[in-house]
């Protein structure tokens, strides 16, 4: 077999240089119909403020659904899990959004251990990654108003985790101190 060849953004950029709207506008339609991940990125990069909940939606069921499928045991697929928020974050400049995604993942994980008695190291390694990745947002200027928002639920993250192993709700229950220490509270 050859070797495929990819092309590189900057011959990409030449070419689109060359196209009028019209041509942009199909090529993006064609982008659309391609695949779904196009069309979720689409639809979350454009989606007015009512619209963004149903593609938030859309994308915690992504989540969701590698850890509890409809039918079946989930697949524990991580890097789809995560590829989602990643995704969700591209499209968007949605930090309330990206941060209820993270939570999602890391409660619907704790779910996952809470249902089933365990599970893979990778997967408590993930959830301990992407709460980290939270907890800087929320003492970032554009997230330590969200925190409000969230305090609960992390509470309720901190008590949920304190069964699992691993030391894994030990670590949520530092992570989350620190970030009420931060944040000023005992």
């Amino acid at each position: 077999m050859g070797k495929t060849s990819s092309v590189g953004w900057s011959e990409i950029k030449k070419k689109l240089d060359g196209f009028d709207k019209i041509g942009l506008i199909a090529l993006i339609k064609d982008l659309y119909n391609s695949s779904s991940d196009n069309k979720s990125f689409l639809s979350a990069r454009f989606a007015d403020q009512a619209s963004n909940k149903a593609i938030l939606e859309d994308y915690k069921e992504r989540i969701t659904v590698q850890f509890f499928p409809k039918r079946g045991l989930g697949k524990l697929d991580l890097r789809e899990a995560k590829r989602a928020i990643s995704e969700y974050s591209k499209a968007t400049s949605d930090t309330n959004g990206k941060l209820e995604l993270m939570l999602t993942y890391v409660e619907t994980g704790v779910d996952f251990i809470q249902s089933y008695g365990d599970g893979p190291e990778s997967l408590y390694d993930s959830m301990l990654s992407l709460l980290q990745d939270a907890v800087k947002i929320f003492q970032s200027s554009e997230g330590v108003n969200l925190y409000p928002e969230y305090k609960r639920r992390l509470g309720a993250l901190v008590r949920s985790s304190g069964d699992t192993g691993y030391g894994f709700g030990d670590e949520v229950e530092g992570l989350i101190t620190e970030l009420k220490i931060s944040m000023g509270e005992d």
